[in-house]
């Protein structure tokens, strides 16, 4: 079953979405604080990290690209997608493209949420 780690500010978009997605047949851990966020990933094994692009305290670009220039392989091969209220500008999609990262908008259905997971992630659609 793959696992995924939820980041996000909002602790009720976070709880909500791990229940969704539980119900879609993932394992989610969510967390709110992105102070335990590197700790939390070297300390488990993730195929998905979910990340708010706006969570509070953090430069999101500088810490996705620490996570991927990390010593940790695990880290270096998760899978990112990168939950952001509007359409990423030329210079995120270039920097994402880069950094290999996934968009999606905060906003979209949980449907589409489940279906880009699945196919970021290889698994059948059901």
């Amino acid at each position: 079953m793959p696992k995924i780690l939820f980041a996000d500010n909002d602790p009720e978009m976070a709880r909500t979405m791990a229940r969704y997605l539980a119900w879609q047949g993932f394992s989610v851990e969510s967390i709110d604080n992105p102070a335990e966020l590197l700790d939390r990933l070297l300390g488990d094994s993730y195929d998905l990290l979910i990340y708010d692009i706006f969570m509070h305290g953090v430069d999101s670009y500088d810490f996705l690209r620490k996570i991927r220039e990390h010593s940790d392989p695990g880290l270096k091969k998760m899978h990112i997608l990168v939950s952001t209220p509007e359409h990423p500008d030329r210079e995120e999609i270039v920097l994402g493209q880069r950094l290999r990262l996934y968009f999606i908008n905060k906003f979209r259905h949980s449907g589409e949420w489940a279906t880009r997971i699945k196919l970021i992630l290889g698994k059948e659609l059901r």
